[in-house]
């Protein structure tokens, strides 16, 4: 039999109607149905078509463009797991960065903490100033040096000197210093 004799077939029918209608055989009409229309028979519904039955250009496209969007998925995944092993990696020596720097830091923090406790009670009872950095008593100290009077007046000894300080100052004389 020849794909043109079976090329205007109704499938819808029963086998043994077509072979009826074609002066065939059961079993040649059944033998048809297998090669030209297996989706009619309820055993070979599921199946994917044989040697003999290709796959038509709509199932072609189909399944190429399954493939297509298979292989393009594929190919993110496999380019998230490669960021995600290199955020991995990342976080770890991060990690491992932090537990350094923590490590470090720690003694120094305790050493810096056990000294500033030390000063404080070594500092004159009652007062709760913190110690001056070596910058300000430095300039503390070239102040004293260079104006004597200054001493005697942070220690309450005021002279003439810081009541008037004189025209050239630019403070008029009626302004006293504490």
């Amino acid at each position: 039999m020849t794909l043109s004799k079976w090329a205007d077939v109704d499938w819808g029918k029963s086998t043994s109607a077509i072979a009826k209608e074609r002066g065939v055989t059961v079993p040649t009409a059944s033998k048809a149905r297998r090669k030209h229309a297996p989706e009619t028979l309820a055993a070979y519904a599921g199946r994917a078509p044989g040697r003999a039955n290709r796959a038509t250009p709509a199932n072609t496209t189909a399944v190429d463009d399954l493939q297509k969007r298979l292989k393009a998925a594929t190919a993110r995944a496999d380019g998230l797991q490669r960021e995600l092993e290199q955020a991995r990696k990342q976080f770890a020596i991060a990690r491992r960065a932090f537990e350094t720097s923590h490590a470090l830091l720690t003694p120094v923090l305790e050493e810096r903490d056990a000294a500033l406790a030390k000063l404080a009670a070594n500092a004159a009872p009652g007062t709760t100033r913190r110690p001056r950095s070596p910058r300000t008593q430095q300039a503390l100290d070239d102040a004293l040096e260079h104006h004597p009077e200054l001493a005697r007046a942070l220690a309450g000894n005021l002279t003439d000197a810081w009541h008037n300080p004189g025209s050239a100052s630019g403070v008029d004389g009626a302004h006293n210093h504490p």
